[in-house]
């Protein structure tokens, strides 16, 4: 076996870590800048590879027995909440808190906490806000103040099995809310601390096709509630309580006529939908079409129409709303003969809504009716509301081109619904192109509609395939008129709702597993779905739950999975940047959501902890802090920091009592120790002022296997030596690095050190001596498991190849 000549292996990560069925594809353009790990660390888009920050502690989720789920509201890039939505409530929390209540005007004295402390006492929760000598930890803080916590929440219909399967979409102070088996809510932020949540009253709801069968439908009254409503046949269940029904009758007028041979008035006619006003005759006087909308109280003139025996008029307008309508002869001066004016409707029927309260049984309803009926005859033209407990209800929503879209039910799995345009509550249907408009796809399976997109066309993906809406053309909006719908790929959606991403649209795959892009090209001349999980397949381990984006400081999408892990994809596409990182905490995992923050985008999560042997659920954020000094690095999970006057004993651990924390004070790295009375005590009565306590977590990077040289080419299947490993690191202090079997310490001090100081951060370049086995597989590990920063910009390895 002879002895060959040593070898450079320069090692940058933005290929993220990559799945274990690559590990001998050397190949691969990304291989020599992929990881085998890449654990609790983000990927740069320029290569390096950065620890993540530590998760701070924010509150205790309600119910720490049952699941909740995050969810972003951005009103603006500065006013953001996330929403805690859990099993029949919701929670809000901004700045970093949760919103509360108005804190009653009594204060309350207790004793032995600080400001930030938070206690049980009488089965309600207060919060040390003003303490008498605030970080210095005494027998006695008699003077103390204390007010109530009230945690500001507002009640919700979702059971916890329903949360993952709401989506949302949000227009302004308002989020519309979605789930197949409840009817749509709509979310108001009247407030910071005041938000209302209400089942939608839609103007006018989406309606099925007209009734083609015999049955007919009689009303007991034209208007009110406890209105029996009988059908001639068997029509109703028990699920159709809440459902609408629009019952149509025949106008008993459709015209009031004037002579314009004075001043005066016609009579009234009530009027929906299209009309149009003509003149006959010679005549010289103004007419004026005018409008009441409450029966003829007051009027108002909506068109005035002025003639000096030279002209006759013929108009039309669209009642959007029920109201009266009468012409109006003023100004009168001649006529030649008899003139005359006409006001009439074109709509030949008159509609009436009618809301279902109870079933009687298959032939009997009570109803309240919403929209006033023209007569109590029987009618055999009516339509049944499409949402409703016995249909469905939609399962996506989206806003696009000033309309409300929703998609999907129960019954009518692969139709999408557009409101009128700007009027989102509004599903009124007609042929104008602002009209509310259904359409249902036209595919050969029934693969129910899992997520809308609204991009330069409506993006709509099902379980058997994604498809394209849009009018056709690049200039016109989608019209009742104008609909061209198109199939694009047939790889099948999961019902997570898809991500708009700068210029792309995600979206998971049928199975959960798989992250596709849906971006157009040119040369195919539509929507392509390239896998972005292609080279990291292990990475979405049980199915993908959740995703959020976080736009800034990197462009990162994140997920969790139903395992428990929280993964990242840093995604540069002019970069050609699609690097996935892992990230695991002391528990699990089980919800993500980003909002806007002051220096970069804010990502907070919901995390399964144990605690005492008992199941806590935790919400959490990564540490926005964009730190300068060491003492200010935040690298602790499910951390709380002290800033105050020195102090050797923290309290308001009581969330981590029990668990061994690590502990960084004013820089300094300190021995882990136990929440013991939710304190922690620095040893040996030393103070600090600058104090973070929380979990301890692992940075692991681990490159992919040393096999190419320039001269020799594919270097497996040799053994091979590790000799030095050059470190290039920004803003680091205290990793380690080994091979899996022996583990190394880098050095960071220096003879101008003080000993009882800690090193400074460290920006440069490290050169260590590293005597590896003699392998065909030389691993390198690096970790930092200290609660300190970590960014490697580049590894350069010096190995010696001995043959095989």
């Amino acid at each position: 076996m002879g002895r060959g000549r040593s070898k450079d292996s320069l090692v940058s990560f933005n290929a993220g870590e990559l799945s274990p069925f690559l590990d001998a594809r050397v190949d691969l353009g990304k291989y020599k800048s992929g990881c085998r790990q890449l654990q609790n660390a983000i990927l740069e888009i320029y290569g390096a590879a950065r620890r993540r920050p530590g998760l701070q502690f924010i509150a205790e989720a309600k119910f720490s027995d049952r699941k909740c789920r995050l969810e972003d509201f951005r009103f603006s890039t500065t006013t953001t909440f996330v929403l805690e939505v859990g099993h029949q409530y919701m929670r809000f929390a901004s700045n970093g808190a949760q919103v509360e209540k108005d804190a009653p005007a009594a204060w309350v004295t207790l004793t032995n906490y600080v400001v930030g402390d938070f206690v049980l006492q009488g089965g309600q929760v207060y919060y040390c806000i003003v303490a008498h000598a605030a970080g210095v930890f005494a027998t006695d803080l008699a003077a103390a103040k204390w007010v109530q916590q009230d945690i500001y929440e507002i009640p919700t219909p979702w059971d916890e099995e329903d949360l993952f399967d709401l989506q949302f979409a949000q227009i302004n102070d308002v989020t519309y809310i979605v789930h197949p088996d409840y009817a749509v809510r709509k979310l108001s932020r009247v407030a910071d601390d005041t938000w209302t949540l209400a089942e939608v009253s839609f103007l006018t709801p989406a309606l099925l096709d007209e009734n083609v069968t015999a049955i007919t439908l009689a009303a007991g009254a034209l208007t009110g509630s406890g209105v029996a409503l009988v059908a001639s046949a068997d029509l109703f269940v028990a699920a159709h309580v809440g459902a609408y029904f629009q019952l149509s009758h025949a106008r008993a007028a459709n015209s009031v006529e004037i002579n314009i041979t004075g001043d005066g008035d016609s009579a009234t006619q009530k009027a929906t939908g299209n009309w149009n006003v003509r003149t006959y005759g010679t005549w010289s006087a103004d007419v004026l079409v005018q409008r009441s909308t409450d029966a003829g109280a007051t009027w108002v003139t909506i068109r005035k129409f002025t003639g000096r025996s030279d002209r006759n008029v013929d108009a039309t307008g669209v009642a959007e709303d029920e109201a009266l309508y009468k012409i109006v002869i003023a100004n009168w001066a001649s006529a030649t003969g008899t003139p005359r004016a006409i006001f009439e409707v074109v709509d030949a029927y008159v509609d009436g809504l009618v809301k279902i309260t109870a079933v009687t049984n298959a032939q009997n309803a009570v109803v309240t009716v919403v929209k006033p009926l023209e007569a109590t005859t029987a009618t055999d033209v009516w339509r049944e509301g499409a949402w409703s407990a016995y249909r469905g209800f939609p399962k996506a929503v989206t806003l696009h081109e000033q309309r409300l879209v929703f998609g999907g039910t129960d019954y009518q799995a692969q139709t999408v619904w557009g409101s009128v345009i700007g009027d989102y509550e509004n599903f009124a249907y007609g042929t104008d192109d602002t009209d509310a408009f259904s359409y249902t796809l036209g595919a050969r399976e029934r693969n129910a509609i899992q997520w809308l997109s609204s991009h330069t066309a409506l993006l709509i993906g099902t379980g058997g395939g994604e498809w394209v809406m849009s009018s056709g053309d690049d200039v016109n909006p989608i019209s009742p008129t104008n609909v061209v719908v198109k199939r694009q790929t047939n790889y099948g959606s999961n019902a997570i709702g898809a991500l708009l991403v700068n210029s792309v649209t995600l979206f998971v795959q049928r199975q959960g597993r798989r992250v596709r892009e849906m971006t157009y090209t040119l040369e195919n001349d539509r929507y392509d779905g390239d896998e972005l999980t292609a080279l990291a397949e292990h990475i979405t381990g049980g199915g993908i739950v959740q995703m959020a984006y976080q736009q800034q400081r990197n462009s990162i999408v994140w997920a969790v999975t139903a395992e428990g892990v929280l993964i990242g994809m840093t995604y540069e596409r002019a970069q050609q940047v699609e690097g996935w990182h892992r990230h695991v905490t002391d528990g699990l995992f089980e919800s993500v959501a980003t909002i806007y923050g002051s220096s970069e985008d804010e990502v907070w999560m919901v995390v399964n902890r144990t605690i005492d042997g008992v199941t806590k659920r935790y919400i959490e954020r990564f540490n926005p802090v964009q730190w300068t000094a060491k003492e200010d690095a935040f690298f602790v999970d499910s951390g709380l920091s002290y800033d105050g006057a020195p102090a050797s004993t923290f309290s308001g651990l009581d969330h981590l009592e029990g668990k061994t924390v690590s502990i960084l004070a004013d820089g300094a790295v300190f021995p882990d120790q136990e929440v013991v009375g939710g304190a922690v005590t620095l040893p040996d009565s030393q103070t600090a002022s600058v104090v973070h306590v929380g979990l301890p977590f692992t940075t692991i990077i681990q490159p992919m296997r040393l096999d190419v040289d320039p001269i020799v080419g594919n270097s497996q299947g040799q053994i091979k030596q590790i000799r030095e490993i050059f470190f290039r690191l920004k803003d680091s202090l205290g990793l380690r690095y080994g091979d899996g079997t022996r583990t190394y310490n880098l050095s960071f001090r220096s003879t101008d050190d003080r000993m009882d100081e800690s090193s400074g951060l460290y920006t440069g370049d490290k050169l260590a001596e590293f005597e590896g086995e003699f392998d065909y597989d030389t691993p390198v590990i690096v970790e930092q498991l200290q609660p300190l920063p970590l960014t490697l910009l580049a590894l350069v390895i010096k190995y010696q190849v001995t043959g095989n």
